[in-house]
């Protein structure tokens, strides 16, 4: 379908407002579409006004009269202005002043916040307002212009100046949102466009347009004319549009539309609130719903009106899209009060009409929906075919109105009525168009498993294919309506309703003189008692007599009895081809006796050419001549017979057999079944035909053989209901029953409760069912799948034994289910925890070994798959708590039980951590007889995870021993720990500090008296070491000690020659020196005394001095 829509611009009236209850409705679905908008911070406060204008293109000033207002006065009728931003704080207003109503004015932003309106916006022409991070009509924004265009795409200044309206976007779904009411002026527009479009407040734009658009590409076309196009051009993923509030545009239009271009890219079109276009004057309105066909759902509830209740005729409503779900309670109306009522479109590819008032959960609508919006609306249901979908019409539920309303079916492919229509107005009418996917219609077909009901009049048609004819009928209801088909052998026909003939006796068979040509549609309706007596008449005999170039269908005759000459026929006395070579019977069915002479058939008596499909008779046939057969008594001149069978017992006195007396035409899929087919046996000479016992030449089958689909070879049958197969057999229980005169029925299983697990096998008895037709009478007895398990779980119920004739249905069964419910462990006990080294968590290891499990039957295995433990906190401690969670059953049985609970509780020790100083070293010493160190570094410690831990004290280091020796061990001591996490942990001081006693020297004095000699003796020495320790000198020394023999003091001794390291008196070892040496040595050599003699004083004169002479000569 064409997916461009053009949208009129028109006059506008007055301004709408919201009542309470659309208010609340407005709230409780705003806030799901707001949740979902992408950037666009909703929560932000609006800035004041928009910021950092700047005129590109055309020409216009911004000015700001005051902290709440700015004016934009545009001289040029197009104006662009980049900003970065454009917000309107609530109480705040901007106005564009512009040259007329066709001027405009495009705002870009460029900043990075989306625009938030929430105050005012006025202008007497239209404005674009460009955001990429969204925008945001806020609750009390108050939008008054001549037209507006809010989109999250781009449009180029270029494109814009040319008046080619492309807009562009980056591939997100930023969103459109308006919360508040939005009004365009007279042949205004309103065109919201963006990756997400939401529309939660009031739009306006009555005689205009109104439209909702997601996608990332879009073009609007304003044509001269005021005509506006809109076109998705691109997809985004997850596109939508939806309405929770009023949009409205009487005498004009509102599209709704989102494209994804792709099955995968999911789209929605979603309208719970209220879309208004009611006529004005002579202008019709126009709603539409379009999703895309590739994937995209059109979800319609809410109201749509586009009626015309004050004059002129009704519009028109669109809701197209690969899905269409039409939700309970739906109002939609196209109602006229004084002019013609307007059409619905329901477009999507396959379609159902579904029982009650269920909501769709695919493509569909209620039939109550349906039934209540046929009473203001002529609706289209009309398919297309994409992916799987055939784009066929399934009316699965009854569908009545009372109106002057058509109910069209425009199916891409078939019409299957599975579910009476009804249309109790004398106008009332139903069109079913199939096949509209070739010109031809091809194989297509509409198929009546229930009946249409209409009131007499021109109240049906039919057309297949999309240029074939539509053929308009005459329904009738009456046994002098069916009469009257005499006076107008060509036209055609419809039964509207059930027909009792028993009141005629002397039926005039039509075309019993002139074949009838036309075409008469039964509408699955019966014509009951038809009793015809003319057996002293030549002519053909039957409800119709000569038939020629007809299609006759859909129709059954029920009882009465058929009595004429030649040519005698339940239904048709002689069906010819005809110069059209149709000459078709299909859907039809005779249950009465037939008699006559020659050419006498249960259905039809003589088929010259013509086509009988889908056809069956089970009355009586006789004949006292020749050519009986309990369907047809010739079938001749290329005729055919397909999916067709007889059950009435046949009597003639040559050519007779049990489906056909006499055959040189086709015959496939059919059958009879009958034991008494007396006469001379058929002459055959076309294609065999299956029959019962092995009568006139059929292929021979029992009835054990009849009764199952596996003897049938080649044919369209099924064994279960809701096929598309022609044949339907209920295995061991019928014959054949051609599908298309049974009415689907579902049987569902009614859910069982079962039991709960007790490791016994078997299962709960009280299984039930349920009909979704409630008179359905159906045969046989119901008889449950059961359920041969011990294990728990839910098992589908199922059902065999019901069944049906061919009056009746077509069964599906919808299995129920039977559930055996977990048995329950109400503890599981004895799991332990094993102790740990503290290590800053709360992690427990766990063993399942040994668990318990209460509730547990004997001899089932179970174990525990898994769990996880935790102690109570992470700290030191014996019998800690461990709380054990997530307890996953294990074993051969567990999935026959639940836990009551998955936590147990258990207890373990947490043993402290040790944690070691480190970072500390010693410095190396000279021999000094203590075992002081000197300690040098920073203590540091590494606690577990987070801890808070502290190392602090006074750090003393000890030599294990004083004595000189490389990498003497020492230890420390001294440090403590402190802070939250301390009590968790083993301080261990530090270790392996290791440092080196270096030798200390000795250093060697003495003293002798002057002996003229350079020589020293050890005696005259000691060795002074360190704490007060001395060492005696061995040796008598050598010429090389002294440097000098003369008296001298603290002089170092030239050499140690001759001289060797002696004992110490006093705790010393020599092992902790250095052998010694000559550095720092202190020698002292006093002089040796002398007496001096013969010296004598020289007498004096006083002289007043004790100065005295010496006399030395001797």
């Amino acid at each position: 379908m064409n997916r461009t829509y053009a949208l009129v611009w028109n006059p506008s009236l007055a301004a709408w407002t919201v009542t309470d209850e659309r208010a609340r409705r407005r709230a409780k679905g705003a806030g799901a579409v707001l949740a979902a908008a992408l950037l666009l911070p909703l929560t932000a406060i609006a800035a004041d006004l928009p910021s950092g204008g700047q005129v590109v293109s055309g020409s216009g000033a911004i000015n700001q009269p005051n902290a709440n207002q700015m004016v934009i006065d545009q001289a040029s009728n197009k104006l662009a202005i980049d900003w970065q931003s454009f917000d309107i704080a609530a109480g705040n207003k901007v106005t564009f002043n512009q040259p007329g109503r066709d001027a405009i004015a495009l705002n870009r932003v460029l900043g990075a916040d989306g625009s938030k309106i929430m105050g005012q916006l006025d202008a007497n022409g239209r404005v674009f307002l460009i955001n990429p991070n969204g925008v945001l009509f806020g609750s009390g924004a108050q939008v008054n212009v001549g037209g507006l265009v809010a989109s999250t795409l781009n449009i180029s200044n270029s494109d814009f100046a040319a008046g080619n309206y492309k807009f562009k976007g980056n591939g997100s779904n930023a969103s459109v949102i308006n919360n508040g009411q939005i009004t365009a002026a007279d042949g205004g527009s309103v065109a919201l466009l963006g990756g997400t479009v939401s529309n939660n407040g009031v739009i306006v734009a009555n005689q205009g347009s109104v439209a909702l658009a997601a996608g990332n590409a879009v073009t609007l076309d304003f044509a001269g004319d005021g005509l506006l196009n809109v076109q998705v051009d691109e997809a985004v993923v997850d596109a939508l549009v939806e309405n929770h509030q009023l949009i409205k545009a009487d005498g004009g239009q509102v599209l709704l539309t989102a494209n994804a271009g792709d099955a995968l890219l999911k789209t929605v079109v979603n309208n719970t609130g209220v879309i208004e276009a009611q006529t004005l004057g002579e202008k019709d309105g126009k709603i539409v719903l379009l999703g895309s066909f590739d994937g995209g759902t059109v979800q319609v509830a809410g109201t749509l009106d586009a009626s015309a209740p004050n004059g002129g005729d009704g519009g028109f409503i669109e809701t197209s899209g690969a899905h269409v779900k039409v939700a309970d309670s739906t109002k939609v109306t196209t109602k006229a009060a004084n002019g013609k009522t307007g059409t619905w479109l329901i477009d999507p590819t396959d379609f159902t009409v579904s029982a009650g008032n269920d909501n769709q959960s695919s493509s569909g609508i209620g039939a109550n929906t349906l039934s209540s919006n046929l009473a203001s609306n002529s609706v289209t249901l009309q398919t297309v075919a994409t992916g799987s979908e055939a784009g066929d019409i399934n009316v699965n539920a009854a569908v009545t109105w009372n109106a002057d309303t058509t109910l069209t079916l425009n199916a891409h492919n078939n019409i299957n009525i599975n579910a009476a229509i009804t249309a109790s107005d004398a106008q009332g009418k139903v069109a079913l168009q199939y096949g509209q996917a070739s010109a031809n219609g091809g194989t297509a077909d509409y198929h009546i498993a229930a009946p249409i009901n209409l009131q007499s009049g021109e109240n049906f048609s039919t057309q297949k294919g999309s240029t074939g004819s539509v053929h308009s009928y005459t329904v009738v209801n009456d046994a002098a309506a069916l009469q009257a088909m005499n006076n107008h052998l060509g036209g055609n026909y419809a039964v509207g309703s059930h027909i009792d003939l028993s009141g005629i006796s002397n039926w005039q068979p039509v075309g019993s003189v002139t074949f009838f040509t036309g075409r008469f549609d039964g509408l699955g309706h019966t014509l009951s008692n038809l009793t015809i007596d003319r057996s002293g008449v030549l002519d053909p005999v039957g409800l119709f007599g000569y038939t020629s170039s007809s299609v006759i269908r859909d129709i059954g005759l029920v009882g009465g009895s058929v009595t004429g000459g030649t040519y005698v026929g339940g239904l048709v006395g002689y069906n010819l081809v005809g110069y059209n070579q149709i000459g078709a019977i299909s859907n039809a069915y005779a249950t009465g006796s037939v008699s006559g002479v020659d050419y006498v058939g249960g259905l039809v008596g003589y088929n010259y050419g013509g086509a009988i499909s889908n056809a069956y008779a089970t009355g009586s046939v006789s004949g006292s001549g020749d050519y009986v057969g309990g369907l047809v008594g010739v079938n001749t001149n290329s005729g055919t017979i397909s999916n067709a069978y007889a059950t009435g017992s046949v009597l003639g006195a040559s050519q007779v057999g049990g489906l056909v007396g006499s055959n040189d035409g086709s015959i496939s899929s059919s059958f009879y079944a009958t034991t008494n087919a007396a006469g001379n046996p058929i002459n055959n000479n076309g294609d065999t035909v299956a029959g019962f016992d092995g009568n006139a030449y059929g292929t021979g089958k029992t009835w054990a053989e009849l009764t199952q689909a596996s003897t049938f070879t080649g044919w369209s049958i099924a064994t279960t209901g809701g096929s598309n197969a022609i044949w339907r057999i209920y295995d061991g229980y019928s014959g054949p029953l051609l599908r298309s005169f049974l009415k689907s029925v579902t049987v569902t299983v009614n859910d069982v409760a079962g039991k709960t697990y007790d490791s016994n096998t078997g299962w709960v008895a009280g299984a039930s069912y349920s009909s979704s037709d409630n008179s359905a009478n159906l045969l046989g007895s119901a008889s449950y799948t059961n359920v041969a398990t011990r294990n728990a779980g839910t098992y589908a119920l199922g059902l065999t034994g019901l069944y049906s004739n061919q009056e009746g249905y077509d069964i599906t069964v919808a299995a129920g289910s039977y559930t055996i419910a977990k048995a329950t462990i109400s503890a599981v006990t004895d799991i332990s925890a094993s102790n740990k080294t503290y290590d800053a968590t709360t992690a427990a290891n766990l063993s399942y070994d040994d668990a318990g499990f209460t509730g547990r039957i004997d001899g089932d295995a179970l174990t525990v798959a898994s769990a996880s433990g935790a102690f109570t906190d992470k700290n030191a401690g014996t019998g800690k708590a461990v709380d054990i969670t997530g307890i996953v059953l294990g074993g051969a049985d567990a999935a026959n039980y639940t836990l009551t609970s998955n936590t147990a509780t258990t207890t373990a020790d947490i043993s402290k951590a040790d944690l070691a100083v480190s970072g500390i070293s010693a410095a190396n010493k000279t021999y000094d007889a203590s075992t002081a160190t000197t300690l040098t570094g920073t203590a540091s410690i590494n606690a577990l995870g987070s801890d808070v831990v502290f190392v602090s004290g006074t750090s003393v280091g000890a030599f294990a021993d004083k004595n000189a020796g490389n990498d003497k061990a020492i230890t420390v001591t001294g440090y403590t720990l402190s802070g939250t996490d301390a009590n968790n942990y083993n301080l261990l001081q530090p270790s392996g500090v290791t440092a080196t006693i270096n030798k200390a020297d000795l250093a060697l004095s003495g003293s002798k008296v002057y002996d003229g000699s350079t020589s020293v003796a050890g005696s005259t020495l000691t060795a002074t070491g360190v704490a007060g320790e001395t060492f005696a000198v061995a040796g008598s020394g050598d010429a090389s000690n002294l440097a000098s023999k003369n008296v001298q003091s603290g002089a170092a001794l030239a050499s140690i020659t001759g001289l060797s390291l002696g004992s110490s008196s006093n705790g010393g070892l020599a092992s902790n020196y250095n052998a010694p040496g000559v550095a720092g040595s202190s020698y002292t050599v006093t002089a040796k005394g002398l007496t001096l003699t013969g010296i004598s004083a020289v007498d004096k004169i006083y002289d007043a001095t004790t100065t005295a002479a010496l006399n030395t000569a001797n």
